[in-house]
């Protein structure tokens, strides 16, 4: 009976530990190229502690096992369902285990603005991750060289939302072969595990049957 009991609630503890949420997209930036391009590509893993309100972090890489060298000017990703009291703000951000730094710089709830030469400022989408290369007053297209990957950490707080089922993200650059690439629309491979809700239902089931049946003669 002590058995059963205690393993209903490891089950229990085990499933409030894992009640967080978790969401995984990739982007294949090559084959958005005028002239399409294979081995560029972007992944963003999101992890949130649960609930519409805690803690975030945001994993994003830029990989790229092209020929050639390819560009990046700015990106957005949208993380969070947008409403009229969502917010989230970015305490910690890193590139390669450094602090982000100039070019780059970040801004929460905003999306790129479309001109020309597009930024994160002027035009304001709740739920978006917004960051350029334009810490310096432009765009400084930033160059990744064949054969290196790029790893933006972001972490941070959010309230009154929850986040988006699927990672849209916008971005531009060029690649190798001196075309464009540019971005605006949902990934592909997308994953997610189970909402907190029904991990922490699951782990309260268990844990009724086994107390019932070491409750039964």
């Amino acid at each position: 009976m002590r058995k059963l009991i205690l393993t209903g609630l490891f089950v229990l503890g085990l499933s409030c530990l894992l009640a967080s949420g978790a969401k995984a997209d990739s982007f294949d930036l090559g084959a958005l190229a005028a002239t399409p391009v294979t081995g560029w590509v972007a992944n963003a893993n999101l992890t949130t502690s649960g609930g519409t309100s805690g803690t975030f972090t945001l994993t994003f890489t830029l990989d790229n096992t092209s020929s050639g060298t390819v560009t990046i000017n700015s990106y957005a990703l949208q993380l969070f369902n947008a409403g009229p009291s969502e917010s989230f703000t970015v305490t910690s951000a890193t590139l390669n285990g450094s602090p982000l730094s100039s070019p780059w710089e970040d801004f929460s709830d905003t999306k790129l603005n479309n001109g020309s030469s597009p930024t994160c400022s002027g035009n304001t989408n709740k739920g978006w991750l917004c960051v350029d290369s334009a810490a310096g007053g432009s765009i400084s297209p930033v160059s990744i060289t064949t054969g290196t990957t790029e790893t933006f950490i972001f972490t941070g707080t959010y309230s009154n939302t929850t986040p988006v089922n699927l990672i849209d993200m916008m971005g531009s650059g060029t690649v190798g072969n001196g075309s464009k690439w540019a971005i605006s629309g949902t990934g592909t491979g997308g994953t997610s595990v189970p909402e907190p809700s029904s991990l922490l239902l699951l782990g309260v089931g268990l844990l009724g049957l086994a107390i019932r049946r070491s409750l039964q003669p």
